[in-house]
């Protein structure tokens, strides 16, 4: 007979899904978008500062910004970083909140600290800038870096909040743009956020949620179960499905394809053929998974039953929760009569006290022995 305590924690609903274990690694393309405008207004092109000259720059200071958001994210991104690392991933921090938070200040409050052109003269500079889609965007990243591993109750932590937040806010400059708005916060920001900077923030909004891939709502969206698989074919219908649905409605009605009063009616009907592809694709990639686990199920079974000894696997605490058919005739039991029962049901009196003590300490330390 083979004795395995082994635990029964279903860590295949905790380990990260190996499709996903990039996204802690997005702050990278966030540098070089930061380092390319830079070298944008450092040799006056265009295109580096702003993809072409019609769309909005990315202003020196939010460019600096993003570099600094990025090494921010790789320093404080491992748990087990030196105390210098991370003292110096929050200082990175800071200073992107700060960069973000004067900015702001200029606007609300009427001051010219001149921050766009600390590094570089920008003649568009305005008395009073009013970009504050870019710069509120910045204070989020910077506070959810700096409170990376602070929580605000049981298993929610302020990085998450901010983090989504920072998403939240690219996606709302995002719909501005395809709906032909030059700023969704009319009234508070007249400059819209540049191309450069949605895209920054959408994959530093990642990056954040994705340097603790094992807390919070991203153990749900890296889980190798059905919930993981569920969520990371679903969200992203959840987030494009409607501002596709609503950016097509508009063109349809805008080109005269259809008249404005069937103009909700075709959003509806885009919204429900997206949303049911949607269904349909998740619904496909779950009975795959299944399947797939099925079949690796019976594999397992058959290697089980098919053994000539008795094979008994145990969980953490010690109970039977498989025995196969050579330990029913071994020991006399049916097998409906061992689940659930300590594993010493199998073991003689007199080395119960000694086998428990062996359990005890292989749980202690599990390895092969």
């Amino acid at each position: 007979m083979g004795s395995l305590p082994t635990s029964a924690s279903r860590s295949g609903l905790r380990r990260s899904s190996p499709g996903l274990r990039g996204v802690a690694r997005l702050e990278t393309p966030v540098i070089l978008i930061g380092g390319a405008a830079l070298l944008g207004w450092a040799l006056d092109v265009s295109a580096l500062k702003g993809l072409s000259a019609s769309f909005s720059p990315v202003k020196p200071s939010v460019a600096l910004a993003f570099v600094l958001a990025g090494v921010s994210v790789a320093l404080l991104r491992p748990r087990d970083a030196p105390a210098w690392r991370r003292r110096a991933g929050r200082a990175l921090a800071a200073a992107v909140a700060l960069i973000g938070a004067l900015t702001v200040g200029e606007y609300l409050f009427g001051w010219n600290l001149g921050i766009d052109e600390l590094l570089f003269d920008d003649p568009q500079t305005e008395d009073l800038p009013r970009r504050m889609g870019a710069n509120v965007g910045l204070v989020l990243v910077g506070l959810a870096l700096l409170l990376l591993d602070v929580e605000i109750a049981r298993r929610v932590h302020w990085a998450e909040v901010f983090a989504l937040a920072t998403g939240l806010n690219a996606l709302l400059a995002l719909a501005g743009y395809l709906y032909g708005v030059q700023s969704l916060e009319t009234g508070i920001s007249d400059v819209p956020m540049a191309h450069h900077s949605i895209v920054a923030f959408l994959l530093l909004a990642a990056a954040v949620l994705g340097a603790r891939p094992d807390r919070g709502v991203m153990t749900v969206v890296t889980s190798e179960g059905a919930g993981g698989i569920m969520v990371r074919r679903a969200l992203p219908f959840a987030i494009a499905a409607p501002i596709a649905a609503g950016w097509l409605t508009q063109e349809a009605v805008e080109q005269d394809i259809v008249i404005h009063e069937l103009g909700h009616a075709v959003f509806v009907i885009s919204l429900v053929v997206a949303t049911g592809t949607g269904i349909v694709a998740v619904g496909g990639a779950l009975t795959r998974y299944e399947s797939e686990r099925q079949r690796e199920y019976l594999k397992f079974r058959g290697l089980l039953e098919s053994a000539p000894d008795g094979i008994v696997i145990a969980d953490a605490q010690g109970r039977i929760e498989l025995v196969n058919r050579q330990t029913e005739s071994q020991f006399g039991y049916r097998r409906a009569e061992l689940i659930g029962r300590p594993v010493e049901a199998l073991v003689p009196a007199w080395a119960q006290a000694k086998h428990s003590g062996l359990c005890a300490g292989y749980r202690a330390s599990p390895r092969a022995r």
